[in-house]
């Protein structure tokens, strides 16, 4: 379902002159990369957050409400079972501040104009 609405979004946004898309997802299966890359009508960079798993309990440690502890072990039986690992174009070390994280990605992908670059700080 997500894939038949994301087809048209995405067809209405490149219509616009909308050049870059960030799609903040999880990809476990080279089956699932695959569907995606066949549904959209553009090139595809697969980033691979790399984050140890007492990062994410750090993160998560202040709201641990049931559907946190859901999520906690949904993380760990994934890194265990190694789910998306190797998936990436490119891997970005994840235990950093988000805009670090960002500008990071952002420059390896060649999508950071050096403008906008120079203006930028990190938090």
């Amino acid at each position: 379902m997500m894939l038949a609405n994301l087809v048209p979004v995405v067809a209405n946004y490149l219509e616009a002159g909308v050049r870059y898309f960030i799609f903040a997802r999880s990809i476990r299966t080279a089956a699932e990369l695959e569907s995606l890359r066949s549904a959209l009508s553009m090139p595809l960079a697969v980033v691979e957050l790399i984050v140890p798993f007492s990062e994410i309990e750090r993160r998560l440690a202040p709201d641990i409400t049931v559907a946190r502890q859901e999520d906690l072990r949904d993380a760990k039986a994934s890194l265990t079972a190694g789910d998306g690992a190797g998936l990436g174009d490119l891997s970005v070390p994840n235990d950093r501040p988000v805009r670090a994280v960002a500008s990071d990605i952002l420059h390896r992908l060649g999508w950071m104009e050096q403008d906008y670059d120079r203006g930028g700080g990190e938090e």
